[in-house]
């Protein structure tokens, strides 16, 4: 599935950027609580503050745009697969099966499946990655936050 989309390349730099995106968005809520605790520079002039939390927030943001505009160039290309796929199967049905089924319900039907992968298959891919990273970043605060939560995952999936 992933040869369409781009093979090995295309989820090195998915993985990557998702990757960023997810550093930058923990990166900001550490600084901002970091901030608010007074525990970082003491005497440092808030507009520094504001900066580099506005920096960390700009380059999630960049991170965003690209992992979305990498899934929609990438998952254009295998639903241009499956819909010439599709296309030539129609096509190259006896005429027999053109003489039984009405035109509108062969449209019907292969526009509304065409449709449902077009749209719905990249999204759910999507949420499915962003998802995976969510829990692993989740995990990952919790046991630097809790070093001795790693007592607890080993004896749970130990």
């Amino acid at each position: 599935y992933l040869s369409p989309f781009g093979g090995l390349w295309w989820l090195v730099t998915n993985v990557s950027v998702t990757i960023l995106l997810h550093v930058f968005e923990k990166g900001s809520q550490l600084w901002l609580g970091l901030w608010a605790e007074g525990r970082i520079f003491p005497g440092m002039p808030p507009y520094v503050y504001l900066l580099v939390y506005g920096a960390l927030i700009v380059l999630s943001a960049v991170c965003v745009a690209l992992r979305e505009v990498q899934f929609a160039l990438g998952s254009a290309r295998p639903m241009w697969t499956l819909h010439e796929n599709a296309l030539r199967h129609v096509i190259a049905a006896p005429m027999s099966y053109f003489d039984t089924t009405p035109s509108g319900r062969i449209i019907n039907r292969f526009t509304g499946d065409i449709q449902d992968l077009d749209f719905l298959l990249p999204l759910m891919f999507n949420q499915h990655v962003n998802m995976s990273f969510v829990l692993v970043a989740s995990v990952i605060t919790v046991l630097i936050a809790a070093p001795w939560f790693v007592l607890v995952v080993v004896i749970v999936y130990g």
